[in-house]
């Protein structure tokens, strides 16, 4: 009898306990701000689980995990367990979102878990309190010295936190991804910790991050939040005196987002302005100012400054009437990361040749847009430039020179008694008229071959040699790992090999009209797609400044396949 029932007490005992296996979802909150973090538990109690499938987490971003955990415990000689999944999550979008059960096999049989509902409010104050320090206060701020700004001016965002607690280390979750500028983080490492009163209350505060943004379009531009993990120790209660001991605990906080209203600097501006936008330096040399008609100058720009300068475009220069300038071509070009900006240098190289000998005032010019002033500053240079005759001038000689020659051709009439023999008359001979005919007919065919289709071929040949010479010059940039030059040269072979092709003015130049020529030309849509397409990478690679090796080996081969194309489709 007494075994008997000890029987029936443990398979009592095995049923309930196998009644109790439950799969189970659940979050310390219910509601949570945008941009804010949380975490999910997945618990599967009283079974030995396989095979966990998680949900998928629609409308927010996963921080870390799963972080896996096991336990077991034995009360009155029951033994109970538990297996844990946890996720942290992100709140990336507000509303109200339901997190589908996540499923996991236990004895070969499949079992999910409930469904969580979260609300996601809007993120308006970025300040984070913590309940169980009712003095501890931490918070993180994105501020910026204006919100108005113009297109390619630089401005920088700082993260600035504020504690009352002690911070022991920081993890940046994300950050915004700057859409419509081009972004380039700032060395923060190096920012003190520094004291400031906010209400009468002493917060320490340290910049996190700096990052200069430059905007690339008008209108308004949102820059999202930054979300970031906070350690901070914590004592444990466990160990007191000498053997006190720390823990630290981990809180997440986001800053503020910022908007920036961003305005054109285009309009009203000057013919010589080129997008230049911020504050900068600017200086011009010349090769020699003494020269011969024979000789090549060169006019060199530099400027320095602290707008975008990966936009900046060469602008154009007036000169002089007898002044052939050929096109400007990048010499160099750098960005400087400083400790509290982005700035940047350009060099611009001018080549022109003077077919006639006579004295010349040369003064380049160079305009820019500052934002502080809200005016457009032209910076010019003058250089008296001497030109005297070279060798292959013609040039005009001296009356002295001249007479001289005249002399020269004349000679004193000598008087002579001697006779000759009559000789044979010219005008009989078939040499006579063949020296006549001869001219004519070479005249004629000449003029046949200039107007023959041989002469179209060979100035498409002279204009395809030229622009596969500017894409050897674009591998050489790209061998030597030049981005900003690869892609300006890349852009300008195929645009000037259009041009001359199609006989079009270069100053009016850019890629719709471009395209409105090849679809006149015929072009059909594939060819027309590639040629779109590659001068599309070549802007975005110029404005945004991000590219990799295998972009531009890409881009590279894409250039030579148009090339090709062109050559024998205009």
């Amino acid at each position: 009898m007494r075994y008997g029932l000890l029987f029936i007490l443990i398979l009592t005992g095995y049923i309930i306990t196998a009644q109790e296996v439950r799969f189970e979802a659940r979050t310390q909150i219910d509601q949570v701000p945008k941009g804010g973090t949380f975490e999910v538990e997945f618990n599967l109690k009283n079974g030995e689980g396989t095979g966990f499938i998680p949900p998928p987490f629609k409308g927010f971003r996963i921080v870390s995990g799963p972080m896996q955990s096991y336990r077991t415990t034995i009360v009155n000689g029951r033994r109970s367990s538990s297996l844990g999944f946890t996720y942290s999550l992100m709140a990336e979008k507000e509303g109200t979102f339901n997190i589908k059960p996540a499923s996991i096999s236990v004895s070969g049989k499949t079992i999910s878990s409930n469904q969580v509902k979260v609300v996601v409010l809007q993120s308006n104050a970025p300040v984070t309190k913590f309940g169980d320090d009712p003095m501890g206060k931490i918070f993180l701020v994105a501020q910026t010295d204006t919100n108005q700004v113009f297109i390619g001016q630089q401005v920088v965002i700082f993260y600035r936190l504020y504690t009352k607690v002690n911070v022991e280390n920081y993890n940046i979750l994300s950050e915004s991804k700057y859409n419509g500028c081009y972004a380039q983080a700032l060395d923060a490492y190096r920012e003190p910790v520094l004291k400031e009163k906010i209400n009468g209350e002493e917060y320490s505060t340290k910049v996190l991050r700096k990052v200069a943004v430059f905007p690339q379009q008008s209108g308004k531009i949102e820059i999202d939040p930054l979300h970031v993990r906070i350690g901070i120790p914590k004592r444990d209660p466990r160990f007191r005196g000498f053997f006190s001991a720390f823990n630290l605990r981990t809180e997440n906080i986001s800053s503020n987002s910022i908007s920036l209203q961003v305005l054109s600097p285009f309009e009203g501006a000057p013919a010589s302005f080129s997008g230049a936008v911020g504050q900068f330096n600017v200086g011009f040399r010349m090769s020699r100012t003494n020269a011969t008609t024979d000789d090549a100058l060169a006019l060199t720009m530099h400027i320095r400054g602290n707008g975008d300068i990966k936009t900046i475009r060469a602008p154009e220069i007036s000169a002089p009437v007898d002044f052939e300038l050929f096109d400007a071509k990048i010499l160099s070009e750098r960005m400087i990361n400083a400790t509290d900006s982005v700035r940047g240098e350009k060099s611009f190289e001018y080549i022109c040749l003077i077919s006639k000998p006579d004295s010349y005032q040369f003064m380049p010019e160079f305009t820019y847009f500052n934002p502080a002033l809200d005016s457009f500053i032209t910076v010019r240079d003058s250089f008296e430039i001497l030109i005297s005759p070279g060798k292959r001038n013609s040039g005009t000689r001296s009356d002295n020179q001249l007479e001289a020659d005249i002399t020269d051709g004349y000679q004193d009439i000598e008087m002579s008694t001697r006779l000759y023999r009559a000789r044979y008359q010219l005008s009989a001979s078939p040499w006579y008229w063949g020296a006549y005919i001869l001219p004519v007919l070479g005249f004629l065919f000449v003029f046949w071959y200039g107007n023959s289709p041989h002469k179209v071929a060979g100035d498409e040949l002279d204009y395809a040699n030229m622009a596969r010479l500017r894409l050897e010059s674009a591998k050489d940039h790209l061998d030597n790992k030049r981005a900003g030059l690869f892609y300006e040269e890349v852009a300008f072979s195929i645009k000037k090999f259009i041009s001359q092709k199609l006989q079009v003015d270069t100053s009016e130049f850019n890629r719709e009209t471009i395209l409105n020529l090849l679809i006149e030309e015929g072009l059909a849509s594939h060819p027309l797609a590639q040629v779109e397409q590659l001068l599309s990478r070549c802007d975005y690679a110029l404005y945004s400044g991000k590219v990799s090796s295998d972009d531009m080996h890409s881009t590279y081969d894409q250039a030579v396949e148009v090339l090709s194309i062109l050559v024998q489709r205009i």
